[in-house]
Protein backbone atom coordinates (compact mmCIF):
# COMPACT_ATOMS: atom_id res chain seq x y z
CA UNK A 1 0.00 0.00 0.00
CA UNK A 2 2.74 2.40 0.90
CA UNK A 3 4.00 1.17 -2.81
CA UNK A 4 0.86 2.58 -4.28
CA UNK A 5 1.17 5.62 -2.40
CA UNK A 6 4.44 6.86 -3.33
CA UNK A 7 4.03 5.27 -6.60
CA UNK A 8 0.52 8.33 -6.63
CA UNK A 9 2.73 11.15 -5.17
CA UNK A 10 5.46 10.62 -7.61
CA UNK A 11 2.52 10.82 -9.98
CA UNK A 12 0.80 14.10 -8.94
CA UNK A 13 4.63 15.57 -8.18
CA UNK A 14 5.12 14.94 -12.23
CA UNK A 15 2.22 16.18 -13.54
CA UNK A 16 2.32 19.23 -11.18
CA UNK A 17 6.09 19.98 -12.39
CA UNK A 18 5.38 19.14 -16.33
CA UNK A 19 2.31 21.75 -15.64
CA UNK A 20 4.41 24.68 -14.00
CA UNK A 21 6.79 24.17 -17.08
CA UNK A 22 4.47 23.94 -19.41
CA UNK A 23 2.49 27.53 -18.16
CA UNK A 24 5.81 29.03 -18.38
CA UNK A 25 6.09 31.41 -20.87
CA UNK A 26 10.02 31.70 -21.32
CA UNK A 27 10.26 34.51 -18.76
CA UNK A 28 8.61 37.28 -20.57
CA UNK A 29 6.90 39.57 -18.70
CA UNK A 30 3.54 41.39 -20.05
CA UNK A 31 5.73 44.36 -20.73
CA UNK A 32 8.12 42.68 -22.80
CA UNK A 33 5.40 40.45 -24.85
CA UNK A 34 3.13 43.51 -25.20
CA UNK A 35 7.08 45.68 -26.67
CA UNK A 36 7.57 42.84 -28.62
CA UNK A 37 4.24 42.72 -30.12
CA UNK A 38 4.22 46.27 -30.70
CA UNK A 39 7.84 45.88 -32.97
CA UNK A 40 6.86 43.45 -34.58
CA UNK A 41 3.42 45.52 -35.28
CA UNK A 42 5.68 48.49 -36.79
CA UNK A 43 8.54 46.33 -38.45
CA UNK A 44 4.83 45.12 -40.39
CA UNK A 45 3.26 48.56 -41.74
CA UNK A 46 4.49 51.09 -44.27
CA UNK A 47 5.56 54.06 -43.41
CA UNK A 48 3.17 56.87 -44.10
CA UNK A 49 4.13 59.33 -46.35
CA UNK A 50 2.89 63.53 -46.39
CA UNK A 51 3.26 65.86 -49.03
CA UNK A 52 2.92 69.42 -48.31
CA UNK A 53 3.25 72.65 -50.35
CA UNK A 54 4.20 75.84 -48.00
CA UNK A 55 2.49 78.22 -49.29
CA UNK A 56 -0.22 76.17 -50.58
CA UNK A 57 -1.12 78.61 -53.14
CA UNK A 58 -0.02 81.26 -55.48
CA UNK A 59 0.19 84.60 -53.76
CA UNK A 60 1.40 87.57 -54.58
CA UNK A 61 2.47 91.42 -53.04
CA UNK A 62 3.07 94.28 -55.04
CA UNK A 63 4.30 97.80 -53.26
CA UNK A 64 4.64 100.66 -54.85
CA UNK A 65 7.26 103.25 -52.80
CA UNK A 66 8.21 107.31 -54.74
CA UNK A 67 11.16 108.49 -52.60
CA UNK A 68 11.96 112.11 -52.27
CA UNK A 69 14.84 111.87 -54.45
CA UNK A 70 13.33 111.52 -57.67
CA UNK A 71 13.07 107.49 -57.43
CA UNK A 72 9.99 105.31 -57.42
CA UNK A 73 9.97 101.53 -57.11
CA UNK A 74 7.38 98.83 -57.64
CA UNK A 75 8.44 95.31 -55.88
CA UNK A 76 6.45 92.44 -56.66
CA UNK A 77 6.69 89.62 -54.43
CA UNK A 78 5.39 86.26 -55.66
CA UNK A 79 5.40 82.38 -55.47
CA UNK A 80 7.39 80.90 -57.98
CA UNK A 81 5.66 77.59 -58.16
CA UNK A 82 8.33 76.08 -60.35
CA UNK A 83 10.76 76.08 -57.70
CA UNK A 84 10.88 75.11 -54.38
CA UNK A 85 13.31 73.63 -50.96
CA UNK A 86 12.54 70.36 -50.15
CA UNK A 87 13.21 69.44 -45.99
CA UNK A 88 12.42 66.16 -44.87
CA UNK A 89 11.03 65.04 -41.73
CA UNK A 90 10.63 61.60 -40.21
CA UNK A 91 9.25 59.70 -37.48
CA UNK A 92 8.15 56.15 -36.42
CA UNK A 93 5.66 55.80 -39.17
CA UNK A 94 5.52 59.00 -40.93
CA UNK A 95 8.14 60.65 -43.27
CA UNK A 96 6.69 64.46 -43.88
CA UNK A 97 8.35 66.19 -46.94
CA UNK A 98 7.71 69.96 -47.04
CA UNK A 99 8.37 71.84 -50.08
CA UNK A 100 9.18 75.75 -49.27
CA UNK A 101 8.26 77.40 -52.49
CA UNK A 102 10.53 80.28 -53.38
CA UNK A 103 9.98 83.80 -53.27
CA UNK A 104 10.51 85.62 -56.73
CA UNK A 105 11.08 89.40 -56.52
CA UNK A 106 10.03 91.93 -59.30
CA UNK A 107 11.85 95.19 -59.17
CA UNK A 108 11.22 97.89 -61.35
CA UNK A 109 13.37 101.40 -60.57
CA UNK A 110 11.89 104.43 -62.27
CA UNK A 111 13.82 108.05 -62.03
CA UNK A 112 12.26 110.91 -62.43
CA UNK A 113 9.17 108.77 -64.31
CA UNK A 114 12.03 107.41 -66.55
CA UNK A 115 12.36 103.27 -65.83
CA UNK A 116 16.54 103.27 -65.37
CA UNK A 117 16.29 98.84 -63.84
CA UNK A 118 14.17 96.26 -64.20
CA UNK A 119 15.58 92.72 -62.41
CA UNK A 120 13.94 89.70 -60.99
CA UNK A 121 15.49 88.94 -57.57
CA UNK A 122 15.80 85.27 -57.78
CA UNK A 123 18.16 82.35 -57.45
CA UNK A 124 19.60 83.30 -61.15
CA UNK A 125 20.42 86.69 -59.66
CA UNK A 126 22.08 85.73 -56.70
CA UNK A 127 23.86 83.13 -57.64
CA UNK A 128 25.35 85.79 -60.55
CA UNK A 129 25.52 88.10 -58.09
CA UNK A 130 27.42 85.76 -54.71
CA UNK A 131 28.66 82.73 -56.10
CA UNK A 132 30.97 81.46 -52.95
CA UNK A 133 27.28 81.46 -50.25
CA UNK A 134 27.25 77.81 -49.81
CA UNK A 135 23.62 76.27 -50.47
CA UNK A 136 22.22 79.54 -52.03
CA UNK A 137 19.64 77.00 -54.10
CA UNK A 138 18.36 76.07 -50.39
CA UNK A 139 17.57 79.38 -49.32
CA UNK A 140 14.22 81.15 -49.85
CA UNK A 141 13.42 84.77 -50.15
CA UNK A 142 12.43 86.16 -46.76
CA UNK A 143 11.74 89.93 -46.93
CA UNK A 144 13.14 92.83 -49.70
CA UNK A 145 12.50 96.64 -48.52
CA UNK A 146 14.31 99.58 -49.13
CA UNK A 147 16.69 101.72 -46.81
CA UNK A 148 14.57 105.04 -47.22
CA UNK A 149 16.97 106.44 -44.94
CA UNK A 150 19.93 105.49 -46.57
CA UNK A 151 18.66 106.28 -50.25
CA UNK A 152 17.65 110.03 -49.08
CA UNK A 153 21.30 110.04 -47.72
CA UNK A 154 23.06 108.80 -50.57
CA UNK A 155 20.78 109.87 -53.64
CA UNK A 156 20.80 106.41 -54.87
CA UNK A 157 18.12 103.73 -53.96
CA UNK A 158 19.27 101.35 -51.63
CA UNK A 159 17.34 97.79 -51.25
CA UNK A 160 17.65 95.29 -48.59
CA UNK A 161 17.09 91.90 -49.25
CA UNK A 162 17.27 88.69 -47.24
CA UNK A 163 17.57 84.89 -47.80
CA UNK A 164 16.77 82.29 -44.71
CA UNK A 165 16.88 78.42 -44.86
CA UNK A 166 12.68 78.06 -44.32
CA UNK A 167 13.21 75.52 -41.06
CA UNK A 168 16.18 77.37 -39.50
CA UNK A 169 16.82 80.78 -37.83
CA UNK A 170 20.49 80.61 -37.52
CA UNK A 171 21.74 81.55 -41.36
CA UNK A 172 19.84 83.97 -42.84
CA UNK A 173 22.22 86.01 -45.76
CA UNK A 174 21.09 89.44 -46.35
CA UNK A 175 22.38 91.39 -49.27
CA UNK A 176 22.28 95.04 -50.23
CA UNK A 177 21.42 96.72 -53.49
CA UNK A 178 22.10 99.65 -54.61
CA UNK A 179 21.49 101.33 -57.72
CA UNK A 180 22.28 104.66 -58.80
CA UNK A 181 20.65 107.13 -61.44
CA UNK A 182 21.56 105.06 -64.25
CA UNK A 183 20.24 101.81 -63.12
CA UNK A 184 24.09 100.90 -62.55
CA UNK A 185 23.86 98.85 -59.57
CA UNK A 186 26.83 96.92 -57.43
CA UNK A 187 25.89 93.94 -55.04
CA UNK A 188 27.30 93.33 -51.22
CA UNK A 189 26.82 90.75 -48.52
CA UNK A 190 25.97 92.64 -45.34
CA UNK A 191 26.33 89.64 -42.66
CA UNK A 192 24.59 86.98 -41.88
CA UNK A 193 21.31 87.39 -39.47
CA UNK A 194 20.02 85.22 -36.69
CA UNK A 195 16.36 85.58 -37.07
CA UNK A 196 14.24 86.08 -34.24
Amino acid sequence: MFKILKFNKLIVLTLGVTLVLLACNGGKTKRDALNESISKFKDSIEPIEIVEYIPKEYSEVVTDTILSNGFSVKIKSFTNMNESVLYTFTSNTKNSNHYFRKIDSEIIVYKNEKEIFSEVLNKEFLLRHFPDIDNLEDFVTSEIYIDQLESIQTNKLVLIASQCFPTQNDTCPIYKIVIDDFGQYNTSKIYNHART
